[in-house]
């Protein structure tokens, strides 16, 4: 009798296991499934009049998601999946006007009381719709930036910190998509992404190789989502499968291939205190600054780049944040800092206020060895011994808060 007992509940045991891997779609490695037939019951959505299931005109493709352009907040989100972390999404995506587009993938969207942060993948449409002067200026400056570039559809990296774009922080994170992936107007095209921990392996239309790879953003799990473009035309999306993974499909080289020379030649890190509300341009600086605080240690990521975006709240106007670093001279000398810098920045010296450094188009990795990404620089006099450098940062700036730097000391 107890035999059968045991064999009993270990068919229950074992039935259980079975119904629950199959009970959402039918494999034990699904995640989640949709097809939009049904409303969005699944999801989070932020503003009902941006996002929206629409019919598609296509029997085959009945309803489907439609991102219309919004604010930056706009997101739609999965439900229950904010303990995501390595898994698989793939989807079908169609840019249905000849316009300005983009699906935003989100990944690892982690949101508390006074914030939102998450990774962040763009895929453009092809630009049209556009005056031909500002086409022609767009593809021209593209081409300085992105190798082989030709007008179509482009891939980027874009994490938000608060709700913040970043692009200005990862200007190398561009990938021009080839002509046989690319997502023309009016088609469907297939889409994935791999999201294993931080790191993200985004695909169109090659799903044997990513169109780009990205590992900078901080964040290991999160909430899955997406979002419209801030203006232009809408996005549709269908079909939406997330599996789990237990490793990322693709194990070559990074895409872009970029290389940091200037990466060795970086200040690694600095103290942190902020962020405050006060006026952005105003020098406020008390005597004991940089005494008794309980100063926070940033490090640089693996290019050399400071993120401050981090620790600046844009939505809330804490906005300033003061950083410090040390320097240890054997003698009196001249020294020289320089910076890549995204933000408006105060320095001082030894308590003594030197100047100002302007604001940047972008922050650049090559700064220092790249005539055409040079930053900015400005020269003090250190004295024997230590010497404190004091930034005042004035953040919350579209694109991105964050610098390189670099010390020269004759």
């Amino acid at each position: 009798m107890k035999i059968n007992s045991r064999i009993t509940i270990y068919f229950l045991f074992i039935t259980f296991i079975v119904y629950s891997g199959f009970k959402n779609g039918g494999n034990s490695s699904d995640l989640f499934n949709e097809d939009f037939e049904t409303g969005l019951s699944k999801w989070k959505i932020t503003n009902k009049t941006k996002i929206q299931v629409v019919e598609s005109g296509d029997d085959q493709r009945g309803k489907v998601l439609a991102l219309y352009p919004a604010e930056a907040s706009v997101y739609a989100i999965i439900d229950n999946s904010n303990k995501w972390n390595r898994y698989s999404v793939e989807g079908y995506v169609k840019f249905p006007e000849n316009h300005h587009h983009y699906m935003g993938l989100i990944y690892n969207y982690q949101e508390s009381s006074h914030r939102a942060d998450f990774g962040s993948v763009h895929l453009f449409g092809p630009y049209g719709g556009e005056k031909e002067e500002h086409l022609e200026v767009r593809n021209k400056y593209l081409k300085t930036r992105i190798p082989d570039y030709e007008p179509g559809n482009r891939v980027r990296a874009n994490p938000h910190f608060d709700g913040n774009a970043t692009q200005k922080l990862y200007p190398e994170f561009w990938a021009n998509v080839p002509a046989d992936d690319i997502v023309k107007v009016g088609e469907w095209r297939k889409f994935k992404a791999e999201v294993y921990d931080s790191v993200c392996h985004f695909y169109v239309g090659n799903m044997e190789r990513p169109q780009l790879t990205f590992e900078h953003f901080f964040q290991s799990t999160g909430s899955l989502g997406f979002k419209p473009r801030d203006t232009g035309s809408p996005c549709w999306i269908d079909d939406i499968s997330v599996k789990r993974i237990s490793q990322l499909s693709y194990q070559g080289d990074p895409i872009p291939n970029t290389q940091y020379p200037d990466k060795d030649r970086m200040i690694s890190s600095w103290k942190m205190w902020g962020p405050f509300i006060h006026k952005q341009e105003g020098i406020v600086l008390d005597d004991s600054l940089s005494q008794n605080i309980e100063w926070k240690t940033v490090n640089a990521d693996a290019r050399g780049c400071v993120n401050l975006s981090k620790m600046t709240e844009r939505v809330s106007g804490k906005k300033i944040v003061y950083a410090l670093k040390t320097v240890q001279s054997e003698k009196a000398t001249k020294a020289t800092l320089n910076i890549s810098n995204t933000n408006p920045i105060h320095v001082w010296v030894n308590k003594k206020y030197i100047g100002k450094l302007k604001v940047s188009e972008m922050a650049w990795h090559d700064f220092l060895s790249n005539e055409e990404n040079s930053g900015q620089s400005i020269e003090f006099d250190l004295q024997a011994g230590e010497n404190e450098i004091l930034l005042k940062i004035a953040g919350g700036r579209f694109g991105g808060d964050g610098f390189y730097s670099s010390l020269s000391i004759d």
